[in-house]
């Protein structure tokens, strides 16, 4: 029996939404088989897990479609694993233990010596990362540029919606993998968030980035 919260097809694929799987299909396929099914889950509610799936779905879409519109960026995705497997290998290397905390230090020491090349790679990681977070909000920028180049605004006037796509797809990144503390996202701020993707995708639809007027149009209708 299909629940009776699985909506009618012409109730969910309304011609927005169909409009908007078109173009996602036109940019890449993939992107509007996630968008289908961030939609198809969003009016299903009782489908187990269906927050983290449409969280997935929401991730990709957002972190990939620069990479589809405007080209990938020749940066490098920090890989988080290879990297920390790397440290942990050199950590007991220079002869500590990766379930332990290094012995003997007072608590009110505050410096200790410790061996520099590990220091070295440490600080190597940690400078890789914070570059790795300052090209999530270059992505965005060549995103909204490419979308608005007719336009000619300013990088401080696409500040704002840039700061609104990086906030929403913050979002769904946080709801993309499971959590070790019980926690619940509520109806509401699922709606809320889902709204504000669509809304934001939608203008990048229509390339009506033409100024600064109409950066404010989108910021509000995201945030209606």
């Amino acid at each position: 029996m299909v629940s009776n919260t699985v909506h009618a097809e012409d109730e969910i694929w309304t011609s927005s939404r169909n409009d908007l799987r078109g173009w996602l299909h036109t940019t890449n396929p993939t992107l509007a088989d996630l968008y289908v099914a961030a939609v198809t889950l969003f009016h299903n509610k009782e489908f187990p897990g269906r927050v983290i799936l449409i969280a997935h779905s929401a991730r990709e879409i957002g972190n990939r479609l620069p990479d589809f519109v405007v080209g990938r960026s020749s940066s490098k995705q920090f890989d988080y694993k290879s990297r920390l497997d790397y440290l942990s290998e050199k950590w007991q290397k220079s002869g500590f233990e990766n379930d332990k905390l290094p012995v003997g230090i007072p608590n009110n020491a505050k410096t200790i010596d410790f061996p520099s090349p590990l220091y070295r790679d440490i600080g190597k990681i940690i400078r890789d990362f914070s570059e790795s977070r300052e090209r999530t909000e270059e992505s965005a920028f060549r995103l909204f540029t490419a979308l608005e180049e007719q336009a000619g605004s300013s990088r401080a006037a696409l500040f704002p919606v840039v700061s609104q796509w990086i906030q929403i797809i913050g979002w769904f990144v946080s709801w993309a993998h499971m959590s070790l503390k019980q926690r619940e996202c509520t109806e509401h701020e699922l709606s809320h968030y889902f709204d504000q993707f669509e809304s934001m995708l939608s203008g990048f639809k229509k390339r009506f980035f033409k100024g600064t007027d109409d950066i404010d149009e989108i910021l509000e209708e995201a945030n209606s």
